[in-house]
């Protein structure tokens, strides 16, 4: 009765999703962009909502937010919590499927569901409205197909894999990695002559033939096309200047650490370069796939209880060599940014703990109860600490009439405030620094929403009385009406 585990699987999590968006957690930046898209897709068309804002010049996600919106009439916002829970499901189905076809028995799917639910990284995200929903499910589709495809090779499961990919990379621009880089994997298959190993290789790249002959004719017709296609641009930029950035920013770290160590350690600068950059690239690994589930990656490494896999092993090469990649030229890597390398490495906890309820039952009992609180701690989190800006921007739409001129310099409070529409991008480009209030710059408006600390001193030049204060710690919104 093991087949049950899908539908429970994929129940459990659409629950898991509706529970965690009952707290009200306010809106993630990037789902403001995401979302007002949506809208300008509905009201105007598609090449306006693309030139919107950053994200949205990769649009799928924008529009299937709209379509779903037009379809069942639901607000944007809730189209898209929809959206995401149904791909959050769907990457627990995956993730159990895949455990199955690794080798896993009825037992190690139960271990499967477990982890997936209690993931606490893939759990914080579930309300967030990104487009990296879809990306995992596809990502851990194609993984499933790559794994079926090997063991009974057909052109169907070459096309689906490529299909699957193809659609992911709608999701986000690095799936051209995956599509490029996978079918590499036909060249360290066993017991295939090397006739056969390039067969299998042209059969997983057919499609990719097909789309950049087709790609390569239209930009023949259109030499400067490669800007309407969205990201695709982005890839052309990678290749001419990504390792001139990083090259730069290895030397000016370098020398940042030259500048302080003393003249017997200023030899040693290069090398605590590469060490930091590794160290900050594996504490952003641990705390995407979480404390718990790292820990029980490691025993399970130690005690040799991690089984092997040619498919798994690249995928989790390409993700590795990618995130390693963004982390040195752009200095930053968000935890959701190596989700998809977090969910290949959460595939061997099922395994972990089986082997350790055959040999080592404390250490089993202990890692169960760890990854259950784990999995309970965002349900137990308090009122988020970013309440209060949605709090003062509700505020606002209810006080603040369309024809006044409204101040803010915070995000997430002109976008609740319902005032700016989708003009909200110039107009945060214009208000973040308080600046503009100096000298009586704020007399110019009818509300001011600042978003201050208790150490701000601006603030306290303003001589008026705030009419609403909303306060979370030590940083507050201050609402003024002006006149």
């Amino acid at each position: 009765m093991f087949f049950l585990i899908y539908p429970l699987a994929f129940f459990l999590s659409m629950a898991m999703s509706y529970a965690l968006n009952l707290q009200g957690t306010p809106i993630n930046p990037d789902g403001v962009c995401y979302l007002l898209s949506a809208e300008t897709i509905h009201l105007h068309h598609l090449q306006q909502a693309m030139q919107l804002c950053g994200p949205a010049r990769w649009p799928l996600y924008a529009m299937l937010i709209n379509a779903l919106t037009l379809i069942s009439h639901l607000s944007y916002f809730n189209a898209a919590f929809l959206l995401d829970a149904f791909f959050a499901a769907l990457t627990a189905v995956f993730f159990i499927a895949i455990v199955r076809a690794i080798g896993g028995s009825a037992r190690v799917m139960w271990f499967a569901l477990l982890v997936i639910l209690c993931a606490y990284e893939f759990n914080h995200l579930r309300n967030n409205v990104i487009r990296d929903h879809g990306f995992w499910a596809m990502y851990l589709a194609s993984m499933l197909c790559l794994m079926a495809y090997f063991r009974a090779p057909s052109w169907a499961k070459a096309l689906l894999f490529s299909v699957l990919l193809y659609i992911g990379t709608l999701f986000r621009i690095e799936g051209v990695l995956f599509l490029a880089f996978l079918p590499f994997i036909a060249f360290i298959l066993p017991k295939h002559s090397w006739f056969g190993r390039i067969g299998r290789f042209i059969q997983l790249h057919s499609l990719n033939i097909v789309v950049g002959i087709l790609l390569l004719s239209w930009l023949a017709w259109h030499p400067h096309g490669l800007n309407q296609l969205g990201r695709v641009s982005d890839i052309v930029t990678q290749l001419q200047n990504g390792l001139s950035i990083i090259h730069h920013n290895m030397l000016s770290a370098k020398q940042a650490f030259t500048a302080f160590l003393p003249v017997d350690g200023k030899h040693d600068a290069g090398m605590l370069v590469w060490l930091t950059f590794i160290c900050w690239y594996l504490v952003n690994i641990i705390a995407s796939v979480s404390i718990v589930y790292a820990l029980i990656l490691m025993l399970g490494l130690a005690t040799r209880l991690l089984p092997a896999n040619r498919v798994l092993l690249v995928y989790m090469i390409i993700n590795v060599c990618f995130t390693l990649f963004f982390l040195a030229e752009y200095l930053f890597l968000s935890k959701r940014y190596v989700m998809a390398l977090s969910l290949t490495l959460m595939l061997f906890i099922p395994f972990i703990l089986d082997g350790w309820r055959q040999r080592h039952r404390l250490l089993f009992f202990i890692a169960i109860l760890a990854t259950l609180m784990a999995g309970i701690l965002p349900f137990l989190q308090g009122e988020d600490s970013k309440a209060y800006l949605m709090q003062a921007g509700e505020w606002l739409s209810k006080t603040v009439p369309a024809s006044s001129q409204l101040y803010s310099n915070d995000y997430l409070v002109m976008y609740y405030s319902r005032h700016f529409g989708t003009n909200i991008f110039q107009a945060y480009q214009q208000n973040p620094s308080l600046q503009l209030l100096v000298n009586g710059g704020w007399q110019h408006y009818n509300y001011l929403a600042l978003r201050v600390n208790n150490n701000d001193a601006l603030a306290k030049q303003i001589p008026i009385a705030p009419v609403a204060t909303f306060v979370s710690g030590q940083n507050r919104v201050v609402i003024y009406r002006v006149k």
